[in-house]
């Protein structure tokens, strides 16, 4: 029988084996907002000690002044003088800076430890320059409103109140405009929008949910009834704003020109919130400059909040 010459290999009996296939890799989605929990969370245990800080800081602020003056107090009008103090600049902005710094600084902190982006996680980038004109006039346009609001609740429960509103009115009547502007306007413009839009609206998405959620709590910050009750329509405008042009910078700043507005019209107009009986034409008017506001916004935002929606379902879970 004739051998195969050596320099042909031996025919292979075995069976090949197929070659080894893997699935492919699925690279992960980097998260660019907080997830509710971590914003929930954040919130609350930052709002909480905001508030803790805002008393402990007003409180010794107080004290200190009681001291300095402990020789020129009356006795017989010691709560006068205590009332009238607790409202002195040198009590409000302690406390306020106190308050307003941990509502700036918890946002950040929060999404640092959560490694998640800060600019997309707290919604710092750029919008459409409408936007910035449209929404600081849909605010004003509102003013009538929680004007009318307030004086409403003024009627309906006059006792149900801290006498916030009046304390606001001769804080701003007793100092210098270019020294109330930053505690009035910029500091709360800034930080009540980093916390309540940035913080907890974001963490919670764009819609209805996140809109209420940002817009309630936002009201409920003022804490006095007749304040919260004249904030709310604005804080639920702010929150559908700031979904609308998926970024807080427009908020900001319409924020910070409706505080602006608001200390002027008191410290040089003489005007006090819900004090003077509401025209309601001029309700009407506020509030269809509030409706050409959101129709602007709207149809700015039409195309790029469709392809949001789109991009959000087309992600895998």
């Amino acid at each position: 029988m004739q051998e195969p010459p050596d320099d042909q290999p031996l025919a292979s009996t075995a069976t090949p084996l197929p070659a080894e296939t893997s699935a492919p890799e699925v690279s992960a989605v980097p998260r660019t907002r907080l997830k509710p929990w971590q914003g929930l969370v954040a919130a609350l245990i930052g709002g909480s000690f905001g508030m803790i800080a805002s008393l402990v800081v007003g409180l010794m602020a107080l004290a200190a002044l009681l001291f300095a003056q402990l020789g020129s107090l009356n006795v017989d009008h010691l709560e006068a003088d205590i009332t009238g103090l607790s409202m002195s600049l040198w009590v409000v902005a302690p406390s306020l800076f106190a308050s307003h710094g941990t509502l700036f600084g918890v946002p950040f902190l929060t999404a640092k430890l959560a490694k998640v982006p800060i600019r997309s996680a707290l919604g710092l980038n750029g919008a459409r320059w409408p936007i910035f004109l449209a929404a600081p006039l849909g605010i004003l346009g509102l003013g009538p409103t929680s004007d009318g609001i307030v004086h409403l609740m003024r009627w309906l429960a006059p006792n149900f109140t801290f006498g916030t509103l009046g304390q606001l009115d001769v804080l701003m009547q007793g100092h210098s405009f270019f020294v109330l502007w930053p505690l009035i306007a910029l500091v709360p413009g800034f930080a009540e929008e980093m916390f309540f839009r940035g913080l907890v609206q974001r963490c919670l998405g764009n819609g209805l949910l996140a809109i209420v959620v940002s817009g309630v709590s936002f009201a409920c910050f003022h804490m006095d009834p007749h304040h919260v009750a004249g904030v709310l329509p604005v804080g639920l405008y702010l929150a559908w704003v700031a979904a609308r042009a998926d970024s807080t910078w427009p908020t900001i700043v319409a924020h910070t020109i409706n505080n602006s507005l608001a200390l002027v019209a008191t410290k040089f107009l003489g005007e006090s919130v819900g004090q003077d009986e509401p025209n309601p034409w001029i309700i009407l008017g506020g509030l269809a400059i509030t409706a050409l506001a959101i129709a602007t916004i709207y149809w700015v935002t039409r195309k790029s909040n469709r392809a949001g929606d789109s991009a959000t379902q087309s992600e895998p879970a």
